[in-house]
């Protein structure tokens, strides 16, 4: 009987390790890969890199005198990095790689800068703004706390404050090119968090030094316990942008001060490119129509005008617009 016992005993016990190991090699499979830019001691990783590894990523040390041939998954640039001796020139070397990067289901972030040595992000794709204050704040504001990249974090009532003296660092000024997530819970409307869409990638900047909170100034109150859900949900966020099912980016049009609506006037929608979105993006197409549906009413929606070549799809664009029985023209 003993011997039985102990012989149903050992199978259940490799059993038990063979589950182990496939859920390691699964877990393993799923460690995106971190390409860190921070400052750090030659011979071992910066805060950043270690968090990151802590967060299930697999990561990568970036010198700044190699130059990379390819990059995959997430590119971070740790705080103050900008002033990092040879950044500059490494940037500049791998800008337009990591423009295709990012085209290509990458993420990009980058943490806070000091503006005196870096103003607007020199990575930023040709069009796309993003420039950064001075301002520190105390206590920022979500404006979607059931984003991925917030989720289960210390928030309460929307609102975040992690430090007795600032919670947000070298802010940025809204911009419509971003969608912002964490802003100052002032009127001002400074913006410490947001994501903007590229290709089939995203970047993010953060005005959070959530990788040197350790010399803030003042008693911490939850930096750490930020600092890991957020990058263990960065991790999340990363493999869906990379599998490609990603949430869709909200550049919030609230947070721009609306003028007046007069009585008795009425509103043309403009679309320009609509033969991309038709094409090769037809779930954002309709997504853009079904808004000014949701909108009809309130502005008086009268007419959507599209711009650009949209011959090539015009079939597709104009049943889109005319199956919910809005007027259509075409300006190319």
């Amino acid at each position: 009987m003993t011997r039985r016992v102990a012989r149903w005993a050992a199978i259940l016990f490799a059993a038990l390790a063979l589950l182990s190991m496939g859920s390691f090699v699964a877990s393993a499979e799923e460690r995106p890969t971190a390409w860190v830019v921070e400052h750090h001691r030659p011979g071992s990783k910066g805060p950043l890199a270690k968090a990151l590894k802590k967060a299930g990523f697999r990561v990568h040390q970036v010198k700044l005198d190699e130059r990379l041939s390819e990059i995959d998954g997430l590119l971070a640039f740790g705080s103050f990095s900008s002033q990092c001796e040879g950044y500059s020139d490494w940037v500049d070397l791998h800008l337009d790689a990591i423009r295709v990067f990012v085209a290509k289901r990458g993420v990009v972030l980058q943490l806070c800068q000091d503006d005196k040595y870096e103003k607007v992000p020199p990575f930023l794709p040709h069009g796309m703004k993003a420039k950064r204050t001075n301002r520190d704040i105390r206590t920022l504001k979500a404006v979607r706390p059931g984003h991925p990249l917030l989720e289960r974090t210390a928030l309460v009532d929307r609102h975040l404050t992690l430090n007795e003296r600032r919670t947000g660092y070298e802010m940025f000024e809204p911009t419509p090119d971003f969608g912002p997530l964490l802003v100052s819970a002032d009127q001002r409307r400074d913006v410490a968090l947001l994501e903007a869409a590229h290709g089939e990638g995203r970047i993010v900047l953060a005005g959070m030094a959530l990788d040197i909170a350790d010399k803030w100034e003042g008693k911490a109150q939850g930096e750490p316990a930020f600092r890991k859900r957020f990058l263990r949900n960065l991790r999340d966020y990363v493999i869906s942008v990379q599998e490609g099912w990603a949430p869709p980016i909200d550049l919030q049009p609230t947070l721009v001060r609306e003028i007046p609506f007069s009585e008795g006037s009425w509103t043309m929608a403009v679309l320009p490119d609509t033969q991309y979105y038709a094409k090769s993006r037809d779930n954002i197409f309709h997504k853009q129509i079904d808004c000014l549906l949701d909108e009809r009413e309130r502005l008086n929606l009268q007419m959507v005008l599209t711009l650009g070549d949209i011959t090539e799809a015009l079939r597709f664009a104009a049943e889109a617009v005319r199956e919910r029985e809005i007027p259509l023209s075409n300006a190319s």
